[in-house]
């Protein structure tokens, strides 16, 4: 029976023996597999009553399981005393905001993302073990080894947290350690799930002799994690090779020898209770039929209680609700970098890799691409307020940012898991349907241009030839004419993709260089002409805005990018003339810009004197615009207008009073404002710089580790995405981290690379 399987045919094909002879005799008696199985001492026939009240199906389950499922092997009856792990202190996490009381003494409460059932005895209030009421913070305490659950078993609880949705549909990995081996094997996996952030249990047997079951050790995961932690157990198949038994657990599907991976089944029996009892329900079906057609008998006892007969490891589910029908199980290759990064700073470093690892995580896949749920805020209500939806495609907030990220940190990690999950979220932005947008950060054509740049960084040739084929296609589509013109939405950042699209598509280049000039003249066009320079105001406001992504700086970063392109006087003069209107606001007792939306200003003989402090608005994004300029004209104008704009930035960051706001995102807070400043230290020559974004960095980290704000605005809002989220946070804390930092993603299409 410990012969490897031969994997191309069905399970029943490797017990055929089973079905032989099997029969009632008259006395009810069922007989099967060499053995006599009694029946109920007052039904002497086949009674269509609960499966679970025949005494013939109970005793033919628990045959099977022993011989069959579990087996048991008789000489490992003088095993050595099982591995134990040293003590080891409780799991700590909060605070917990209490959502509701129940009445067993248990809260329904939540952590960031998480909303999660605490039982009575593992929460604290105030230190202490004590009832704690709705809006109260609490504190989860609970063991990371205990025997308390079942005292035939040593359970090992993973440090990242789980939730409600999580613990409803978990898969279970198996392992058949050799007896010698069980302490390195739990320990690597301790290690290598909470490294992961993936929530887990585990347990193994007390008693030496049951090791020697094919199941042995069971790896509890929930199902949205199952993708993360097939490439997570991949990643460890040389020293599974060492440390496991070439067997495997009848239905189970096997991935490696010694492994293999099933659906936690619903009901209250075990998942080889669960399969030996329909399949004991089978057979007694078919010695009653008398029919010789066993096999049916038994499959539709397996239908019957919801198990897939082609797939018996799975519970049907027609929706493959998880992916689970779609994964695949491939020895991956071990992480490779060419050297390994020079590491600034270990505990940013540490942090970068927490944020990385818990998007792999939680990334939800569907074939190819995957997606994660994150937070979103609207005021429909009149209230600005969170709610929950899974990620568009874009580089602003869905999953073609977090790629970014991911992709630069695959680089620095050497973590295929990074590396994949990148791929995964470039194809889900690709393969989104998308209005045809011209909009850099929120649409189709910023999808399509840094998605093929990304593509191309990670040289996944499938992944660049399908950006390709989509940005030949888009070319056809782009609308002739645009009313919006800023940097976010309009026509100066579809300028700017344009001719980042012309770098990275050549055979592109003609095409897109030309669509690019006409944005350029519609931009002009669409300009009001002032004695204070031009602007381009929206929505029927009198007056253009200040700044990167809405205002003047970022429309002349166009004018700028098409004159490097192709040198002109008309560009030239719309350079100046967009950022003659910016002087003309530029408040020199603040060194800054002010807002110049209507409730601000409505002419020019207004004199606003509030001001933004972010990328979006304000001093910061003008002070990038500006670096820009230098590095696209080599004029000296530029890099001393940078010097004085930045120089209102890392004074703003180290005041007391600071505007920045305390969400360390990228679009606004003072993660993204510091990470403008490795920039200008780097091309303006300021090494000070740099120490202030780290020192940022670090105060982060300190304040705000394992439950980063969002940037929504909403005390409780947890965003994933780049600039208003987690990716954009972690980012920011790689470039830190690092000596040789990636390039900034502050601006677009490599303007500053």
């Amino acid at each position: 029976m410990d012969a490897p399987p031969d994997l191309t045919r069905p399970w029943w094909m490797h017990h055929a023996a089973l079905f032989e002879n099997l029969h009632c005799d008259d006395q009810g008696y069922l007989h099967a597999d060499g053995q006599r199985f009694a029946p109920h001492a007052d039904a002497q026939v086949f009674e269509a009553t609960s499966a679970h009240d025949d005494p013939r199906v109970v005793t033919l389950r628990q045959h099977l399981y022993q011989h069959y499922y579990a087996a048991f092997d008789p000489s490992t009856l003088d095993a050595p005393a099982v591995w134990q792990p040293d003590s080891t202190a409780p799991l700590v996490s909060g605070p917990w905001h209490v959502l509701e009381q129940l009445q067993d003494g248990a809260l329904m409460a939540q952590r960031g993302t998480l909303v999660r059932r605490l039982e009575p005895g593992e929460y604290l209030f105030d230190g202490v073990p004590a009832r704690a009421g709705r809006r109260s913070r609490v504190t989860r305490q609970r063991p990371r080894w205990s025997t308390q659950l079942d005292p035939a078993f040593q359970y090992l609880f993973g440090e990242t947290e789980s939730d409600v949705c999580t613990d409803e549909t978990m898969v279970r990995y198996y392992f058949a350690p050799r007896a010698e081996q069980l302490g390195p094997l739990i320990t690597t996996l301790q290690q290598t799930l909470d490294q992961a952030r993936i929530p887990f249990s585990l347990k193994y047997p007390l008693e030496p002799q049951a090791l020697s079951r094919r199941d042995a050790v069971v790896l509890y995961v929930g199902a949205r994690h199952a993708y993360s932690s097939h490439a997570r157990l991949a990643l460890l198949a040389p020293e599974f090779a060492r440390w496991l038994r070439p067997v495997h657990a009848l239905w189970t599907q096997p991935l490696l020898p010694g492994l293999s991976f099933a659906q936690d089944p619903e009901g209250d029996l075990s998942f080889g209770e669960s399969r030996c009892h329909a399949l004991a329900q089978g057979m007694l079906d078919a010695a009653h039929a008398s029919d010789g057609d066993v096999l049916s008998h038994v499959k539709a006892s397996f239908e019957a209680v919801g198990i897939d007969w082609q797939a018996p490891h799975l519970e049907q589910d027609d929706e493959d609700r998880f992916g689970l029908r779609q994964l695949h199980f491939a020895q991956a290759k071990r992480p490779v970098t060419t050297a390994a990064p020079s590491i600034a700073d270990a505990r940013l470093w540490e942090e970068t890799l927490a944020i990385g690892n818990r998007l792999c995580a939680d990334a939800f896949w569907h074939g190819k691409a995957c997606n994660w749920i994150t937070d979103d805020a609207d005021d429909e209500s009149g209230q600005l307020a969170a709610f929950a939806r899974t990620m568009n495609g874009s580089l602003y907030d869905g999953t073609l940012g977090v790629a970014a990220y991911l992709a630069q940190l695959a680089r620095y990690s050497g973590d295929p898991v990074h590396r994949d999950t990148a791929i995964g979220a470039l194809w889900h932005a690709l393969l989104q349907s998308t209005p045809v947008s011209i909009s850099l950060y929120e649409g189709r054509l910023g999808i399509v241009t840094q998605g093929l740049g990304l593509a191309r960084q990670l040289d996944e040739a499938p992944l660049q030839d399908a950006y390709l084929q989509a940005a030949d296609a888009l070319l056809d589509q782009l609308p002739d004419g645009e009313t919006d013109t800023d940097l976010m939405h309009g026509l100066a950042g579809a300028v700017l993709g344009l001719l980042g699209m012309a770098h990275e598509a050549p055979s592109l280049s003609k095409r897109c260089i030309a669509r690019a000039d006409q944005y350029g003249e519609q931009l002009i066009a669409l300009a009001q002409r002032t004695p204070h320079g031009w602007h381009w105001p929206s929505d029927g406001h009198a007056l253009g805005l200040c700044g990167l992504s809405h205002g003047n700086a970022g429309i002349a970063l166009a004018f700028a990018a098409l004159h490097r392109a192709a040198p002109a006087s008309t560009w030239q003069q719309a350079i100046r003339s967009a950022l003659d209107y910016e002087a003309f606001w530029y408040l020199p007792q603040q060194a800054n810009w002010p807002y110049l939306f209507p409730e601000d200003a409505s002419s020019f003989d207004d004199r606003p004197d509030s001001c933004g402090m972010a990328w979006c608005h304000g001093a910061p994004g003008i002070a990038l615009s500006r670096l820009a300029l230098w590095q696209l004209s080599s004029e000296e104008i530029y890099s001393q207008a940078a010097l004085a704009a930045f120089d209102t930035v890392a004074s703003d960051l180290q005041s007391a009073h600071g505007s920045a706001g305390d969400s360390y995102t990228l679009c606004h807070g003072p993660a993204g404002n510091a990470d403008m400043l490795l920039d200008a230290a780097r091309y303006l020559q300021h090494p000070s710089w740099k120490k202030l974004a780290r020192d940022i960095a670090r105060q982060g980290v300190e304040q705000q580790s394992g439950s980063w704000r969002s940037g929504l605005g909403v005390t409780d809002g947890h965003a994933l995405g780049l600039m208003l989220g987690l990716a954009g946070t972690g980012y920011f804390l790689l470039r830190c981290a690092v000596d040789d930092a990636p390039p900034s993603l502050m601006l677009p299409c490599g303007l500053l690379s």
